[in-house]
């Protein structure tokens, strides 16, 4: 009987001819291209088996390597489960991390050599560093692209003292980076990329050690190879050189890591670097239906660094690819709480899916409120932590004791005060107890445009705590000037301004359920201790990175936005095209995702602004099915349309004056001073935000 009529008969598994050919591939390089959902995992095990059975392979001199520890274990519990009752043969399934750690600690006992403990705490260490470095603290977005920048470097091997010059942009990153270096000999550890680096530099310097390796590892095959990185790459070449037996599963449509060094252009090199390896491919998605397909084709095929292929799928027809658009993120929530409802009614289920950590916020609170369990995939984080949260409730404090320096030097800069260095360094030694504002009032002056100033934000300070919560937000933003200040501070924050405001957004939209800004924040500590019990989830909430490797009946996908996802559409150089391309990658996965439907969730206005669709959804707009459900009609009837306003000037509480351009329903274009804003005309004249000389209406 042949191999694979015993798959069939007695594990029930089924084999197409493109997938069995790759199976049976033996030796020399092999680059298997595998679609989403095409049973690649699957393939790797039966090969894995093939070699044993048919080749009379050692388990033990087959090398089978993954890129995270949560791939590898999946591996590992798949193999025990489908084929191990049949096969008598036992595989070893790691991370390149976790097999590079087990080199060197052989080579440590080996030589008598003190072994290294694996750094626990690598946040700690490297902000550590950079505070011995810039003296401030990182908050949690600059900690995140210090960190990326850091990886990154070391994962495309750059040299020390050659990390600005090379294009990584956080301030200060090559004394950074050699602080942690200092930080981390001095306390006997070393990171992940560490563990790499040793080992390429132990295969590149001992023979002994590398042909020894290569006895005990005559194959090699490696899943996810799109997310190797050149390190990682090099390594692998050192290890199979020269029979390159090397079996390599990968997706290059799937290359969504290049923050840490990953990159499709490793794949794409690869008949170059391996002449007369075979290629195969992998078309057939046994997952979606057949539109699902239809739409990713469609999302990938504008990238141009990429393998050209045909995506297929046994599946037929029957889904759905629907782009519905709302007024609002309530509208939006609302909408999401009833099909969970009908999804879970039915047994299926679903992915909330979204590119940024807080845009899953609103969501949360609405589950909460409903009592609909859910779980948040991997990534998340504790949002009373987050810098924007903090700040918010620094305002708070002061509001409520205006003696608080704490609070008032956390915001100082983020306001309409405009108070030099010298000054706030004045007032917090002349403090003692006293009302920040009159000590301030005591340093400058108590006349002039300056004292006027600070009696402004003192007297809208004192009156944030009797505030309802998303007027507290509002008020803050505008009228103190924050707003100002994330526009002029996002390139410390290392967040673009589009990106920050949408987190904004997210904050409002909890908000506005809230009658006093102390039940917004006891809101965030519920959501940050809240745990589903058991597996009664109804919905899994993941950033799109997390996504990866997952598969859910319903996929809904929330706030791709002009200006956020991706953060910029145009590209001016090779560099740019590529983060462009990687980005469309990562909509591509996020879709993909999905067996039955995918939903793109669009809310048109949020925290009194237009949104924009991303441009990767305009590229597909075409093939979506478009939903506009009408908002929910207020208990005196349907909702009246916004006035008419037919040009003329206005001034804007926040932006100053302008002048109308256009209107379109609630949405309203005015050019200010710095640029054109779409703004939401219904808000922001119940807000009192907006003044019209003329205008006009009807």
């Amino acid at each position: 009987m042949s191999f694979f009529k015993v798959l069939e008969q007695e594990l029930n598994l089924f084999f197409g001819k493109d997938q069995q050919d790759a199976i049976c591939h033996f030796e020399g390089p092999a680059l298997t291209l595998a679609i989403p959902g095409s049973g690649k995992t699957t393939l790797m095990l039966a090969r894995a088996v093939y070699l044993a059975e048919h080749h009379g392979l050692d388990p033990r001199n087959l090398l089978n390597l993954t890129f995270s520890k949560a791939a590898a274990s999946d591996m590992a519990e798949r193999y025990a489960v489908r084929f191990r009752p049949h096969f008598r043969h036992q595989f070893e399934f790691s991370t390149i991390h976790s097999f590079a750690f087990k080199v060197l600690g052989q080579v440590w006992r080996e030589r008598g050599i003190r072994p290294k403990t694996l750094l626990s705490h690598q946040r700690e260490l490297l902000s550590a560093a950079a505070f011995q470095v810039m003296g401030t603290r990182l908050n949690d977005d600059q900690y995140e692209t210090l960190s990326n920048q850091i990886g990154y470097s070391r994962n495309m091997m750059f040299a020390s003292g050659k990390l600005a010059s090379s294009g990584l942009d956080f301030p200060e990153i090559d004394r950074i980076s050699d602080a942690y270096e200092a930080l981390k000999a001095k306390q006997h550890v070393m990171d992940f990329d560490d563990l790499l680096l040793a080992t390429l530099k132990l295969l590149q310097e001992d023979s002994a050690i590398l042909n020894r390796l290569k006895r005990r590892y005559p194959f090699v095959q490696i899943d996810e190879a799109q997310d190797t990185s050149k390190v990682q790459h090099e390594i692998l070449k050192r290890l199979v050189y020269p029979s390159n037996n090397l079996f390599i599963v990968a997706d290059d449509d799937q290359a969504i890591y290049g923050f840490r060094g990953a990159s499709p252009e490793l794949l794409m090199s690869f008949e170059s670097q391996f002449p007369g390896g075979k290629l195969y491919h992998l078309s057939k998605n046994y997952r979606s239906r057949q539109e699902i397909i239809d739409v990713c084709s469609g999302i990938i095929c504008h990238n141009q660094t990429r393998y050209d292929k045909t995506l297929t799928t046994d599946r037929g027809k029957g889904g759905k690819v629907t782009l519905m658009e709302f007024e609002t993120y309530s509208d939006r929530n609302k909408t999401i709480l009833d099909q969970l409802k009908d999804h879970a009614a039915s047994g299926q289920t679903t992915g909330i899916l979204y590119r940024n950590h807080l845009s899953g916020l609103s969501l949360m609170d609405a589950l909460l409120e409903a009592g609909i369990p859910f779980k948040i995939e991997a990534g998340r984080r504790t949002l009373s932590d987050h810098w924007l949260v903090r700040d918010m409730e620094a305002f708070l404090k002061l509001s409520s004791d205006p003696t608080d320096l704490d609070a008032y030097l956390r915001i100082v800069y983020k306001t309409e005060l405009r108070i030099n260095k010298e000054a706030v360094e004045t007032i917090r030694l002349n403090h003692r107890g006293r009302d920040v504002f009159e000590v301030s009032l005591e340093t400058i002056g108590r006349k002039g445009h300056s004292s006027d100033r600070i009696r402004r934000v003192q007297q809208t300070v004192r009156g944030l705590k009797r505030m309802r919560a998303a007027d507290f937000l509002e008020t803050i933003d505008g009228e103190l000037g924050y707003s100002g200040y994330l526009e002029f501070a996002q390139n410390s924050l290392g967040q673009s301004a589009d990106r920050i405001r949408s987190m904004w957004f997210s904050l409002i939209a909890v908000a506005s359920r809230f009658a006093r800004p102390e039940s917004f924040f006891e809101r965030l500590a519920a959501l940050d201790q809240y745990r589903p019990s058991g597996d009664d989830a109804l919905a899994s909430l993941s950033t799109l990175h997390a996504s990866k490797g997952r598969e859910f009946d319903h996929v809904v996908l929330v706030d791709i936005l002009k200006g956020i996802f991706p953060a910029k559409e145009e590209f001016r150089s090779d560099a740019d095209r590529l983060l462009l391309e990687e980005e469309r990658r990562l909509f591509y996965v996020g879709v993909s995702r999905a067996r039955e439907s995918v939903r793109i969730m669009h809310s048109r206005f949020g925290g009194g602004r237009h949104l924009r669709l991303s441009l990767f959804v305009t590229e597909i707009i075409d093939r979506l099915e478009r939903l506009r459900p009408s908002a929910a009609s207020s208990a005196a009837g349907v909702e009246s349309p916004p006035p008419e306003i037919r040009g003329g000037a206005a001034h804007h509480l926040r932006f100053g004056p302008g002048e109308v351009l256009s209107q379109n329903g609630d949405a309203i274009d005015i050019q200010f001073k710095d640029k054109v804003r779409t703004l939401s005309l219904k808000l922001c004249l119940e807000k009192g935000f907006l003044t019209f000389q003329d205008t006009g209406s009807q």
